[in-house]
């Protein structure tokens, strides 16, 4: 769980350790609140990859959730914003395998956060070849 009065809500970019090993099929990426995060206005938070395999290390912002206003995640405890789902109401199910190691990263934009929790859930399946 990400706490954003404890850990840190800057403007910025952040790893997160979450790592995801290279040969990794990626099949659902979701954001859940636990605080419904606040923040200043137009904050926007995304949730990117970050390839650990290579120095200095490679952000692709956004990767698994773009760039999405705070009132795009949510106003509930309990909310789930999806990134990548398979089921029919949520985005189109989009499956990508990881080509290099990586570690999820997020990234806060225009204004900071100031209080809130979020959940981070991924799926995927692993192949070592």
């Amino acid at each position: 769980m990400y706490d954003f009065a404890v850990t840190g809500g800057a403007v910025g970019s952040y790893d997160l350790q979450i790592p995801v090993p290279n040969n990794t099929v990626v099949t659902e990426f979701a954001v859940q609140l636990a605080v419904v995060p606040t923040g200043g206005v137009g904050a926007t938070i995304s949730f990117d990859r970050i390839q650990t395999d290579v120095s200095p290390n490679v952000t692709t912002v956004g990767l698994f959730i773009a760039a999405t206003a705070l009132a795009g995640f949510g106003a509930a405890v309990g909310t789930v914003t999806y990134g990548r789902y398979p089921g029919g109401a949520a985005p189109t199910f989009n499956p990508f395998t990881m080509t290099m190691s990586i570690s999820i990263g997020m990234s806060i934009a225009v204004a900071a956060l100031t209080a809130g929790k979020i959940k981070i859930f991924m799926r995927g399946i692993t192949f070592d070849f």
